[in-house]
């Protein structure tokens, strides 16, 4: 796509470029910034590194490499969060610059336009990470 042929730079800490001791943070060449994706899940198969998660404790992991196997990285999406109501995070991922090549073979599992996403009646509990209202899917793509 022509978002993967840009180049980005992203940097850690927070937005003001200050790291938590009040440093300035070091600046990342990467060839797409973090996100998470708004669809429901990600299939992703890469024949070299570069696809990078983000885990739970803020550490950057690079995804497997599976060569010469039909074995995908699975990355939980936006709607799947709301549909558990934050039991499975949206994971926040990146492709760095690599000085080798590769490919990837992705396919984004998305919904209906008009589908209505709340959390599932399994995930409710009093104390809820999301709020549970409904929403329809595509004023969620609208505004990414």
């Amino acid at each position: 796509t022509a978002r993967s042929s840009k180049r980005k730079r992203s940097r850690g800490g927070s937005k003001d470029g200050a790291d938590e001791r009040g440093g300035k943070a070091a600046v990342v060449a990467v060839g797409i910034s973090e996100h998470t994706d708004f669809e429901c899940f990600t299939l992703l198969h890469q024949t070299a590194r570069g696809l990078e998660l983000r885990d739970a404790g803020g550490t950057w992991r690079s995804a497997a490499v599976y060569p010469g196997r039909a074995l995908f990285t699975v990355i939980v999406a936006d709607m799947m969060e709301r549909w558990t109501n934050g039991a499975l995070r949206a994971t926040p991922h990146r492709v760095a610059l690599t000085p080798h090549e590769r490919y990837s073979l992705v396919r984004f599992n998305g919904l209906d336009p008009g589908a209505v996403v709340a959390p599932l009646p399994r995930f409710l509990r009093p104390a809820a990470a999301i709020p549970p209202g409904p929403r329809a899917a595509a004023p969620a793509i609208r505004r990414r």
